[in-house]
């Protein structure tokens, strides 16, 4: 079958494969997830359309970059195939110079729209360019027909293959934190007046018709900044982001600051008080941490995030019961997620002594090992029940692929060093130990009273 040559040689094809191309740079940021989601920071980096950098920050060129990137891949085939199957067309019937304007204002008045109907969404796609040549080239075909010949016409199937298109692209819009409707209806809209305007017989009503549509972009990027400027919802984000940056940084204690900073704006706003609670834990302020968490679950007993959080700094602070409760909540709320069945494991290690606890325990992390058999967290927690069980062997395969990986070589190499001592391996020992030490991972209580009471090992701390 041979290729169109109107396509092989159309703007939109050159289109097509500049956004292929940009979405090479994208691949190393690829996410776990069905439809292989890039990160979202690295789009945010790579140039997305996020309002307070694009308006407040005056950088504007993301109203273009945007538009060349794409959040996972079904995103980046159906932006791609629309514009390769309708792109041709839609340049054939208003011109290509018209296509090349439109393409660009409607991808800027979309991403103009997106800020103005939410300007803390992070948005990426060609879909609203698309868009607006899309409802161009509907609205040239079937109200300028006397301008264009058949050929350039919409027919029944091609217009039933766009209305899929458009339609799903409203889907997407509804489902993706990447993907909106604000652009999506901003482009489109932007095309079709761009196409009652430049498609005018009279030249110059046509020129004054284009200063026009220019003009629409400062002065809507003029809204979209009064919209953004001393909005206590921004503000609280922007505040909540930099100290999600320095914790990340492990600068908690000016994290917390900036956190403190935002909830000063929007008072017992919940991520503010998750961030803040999980920067003290860092710190080992378990008890401030629980206060915040204590003040989310006040408003919202089932909130997962504080309920994860809470049993966490409850654990810490030898109240293990009340947090294996707070760890049922959760899995009687969500029982998807590895990590709940990981901790709760832990959590009844803290009773070693019971038989039952010790096999409720050993249920969870096949549970939790059946739902991500990646999480080494609960290999390393299943060795441990081993070790307790006194089934050194199967102790000692689960720390050893625990101690390959940094995340949990710590306590694996604490565990093995434990397994050593028990096998009176001094230089297997001493090495695992220099090597617990050198890593960040500090036993829990009920591990360091195992060793005196039931190995007895004294003589380990942390």
């Amino acid at each position: 079958m041979k290729a169109d040559p109107a396509k092989i040689k159309s703007v939109s094809t050159a289109l097509v494969v500049v956004i292929l191309a940009c979405f090479l740079f994208e691949l190393p940021h690829l996410e776990k997830g069905f439809l292989l989601p890039i990160n979202s920071d690295a789009l945010s980096n790579m140039g997305a359309n996020f309002g307070p950098l694009t308006l407040i920050e005056k950088e504007y060129w993301r109203l273009l970059t945007y538009g060349f990137l794409h959040s996972n891949i079904l995103h980046l085939l159906l932006n791609a195939y629309a514009l390769f199957e309708f792109g041709p067309m839609a340049e054939s019937a208003i011109g290509r110079k018209t296509f090349i304007f439109i393409y660009l204002f409607s991808g800027i008045i979309g991403g103009l729209s997106s800020i103005l109907f939410d300007p803390l969404r992070t948005s990426v796609g060609a879909s609203a360019s698309i868009c607006g040549v899309l409802g161009a080239f509907i609205f040239v075909s079937w109200f300028k027909r006397e301008q264009n010949n058949a050929t350039n016409q919409l027919k029944r199937p091609e217009l039933i293959l766009l209305m899929i298109f458009l339609g799903y692209s409203l889907i997407l819009g509804f489902t993706s934190a990447s993907m909106d409707n604000a652009a999506h209806i901003g482009g489109f809209v932007s095309g079709i007046l761009a196409a009652a305007l430049l498609t005018l017989k009279q030249k110059k009503i046509a020129l004054a018709g284009t200063f026009a549509l220019i003009a629409i972009c400062p002065l809507m990027a003029f809204i979209d900044t009064k919209r953004i400027d001393k909005n206590p919802i921004v503000d609280e984000y922007l505040l909540r982001q930099e100290g999600a940056k320095l914790v990340k940084k492990e600068e908690f204690q000016l994290g917390i600051n900036k956190f403190d900073q935002a909830l000063k704006v929007i008072p017992d706003e919940p991520f503010a008080l998750q961030g803040k609670g999980e920067a003290l834990m860092k710190l080992e302020l378990y008890e401030a941490a629980k206060k915040d968490f204590d003040t989310i679950l006040n408003k919202d007993p089932k909130h997962k995030g504080a309920l994860f959080n809470r049993s966490i700094a409850l654990m810490h602070l030898g109240r293990y019961r009340e947090g294996l409760s707070d760890i049922d909540k959760l899995v009687s709320l969500d029982a998807s997620h590895s990590m709940v069945y990981n901790n709760r494991a832990w959590f009844r290690l803290n009773d070693y002594n019971n038989p039952e606890s010790l096999n409720h325990a050993l249920t969870d992390t096949e549970q939790a090992i059946k739902l991500d058999k990646h999480n080494l967290a609960a290999y390393d927690t299943r060795g441990t029940i081993y070790l307790i069980k006194g089934d050194f062997e199967k102790a000692k395969a689960d720390y050893e692929k625990c101690s390959k990986v940094k995340e949990t070589s710590g306590a694996a190499n604490f565990h093995l060093a434990l397994l050593a001592m028990l096998q009176n391996n001094k230089e297997e020992a001493n090495k695992r130990l220099a090597a617990y030490r050198a890593g960040e991972y500090k036993p829990d209580d009920f591990e360091l009273k195992f060793c005196k009471e039931k190995l007895g090992l004294t003589g380990i701390s942390r």
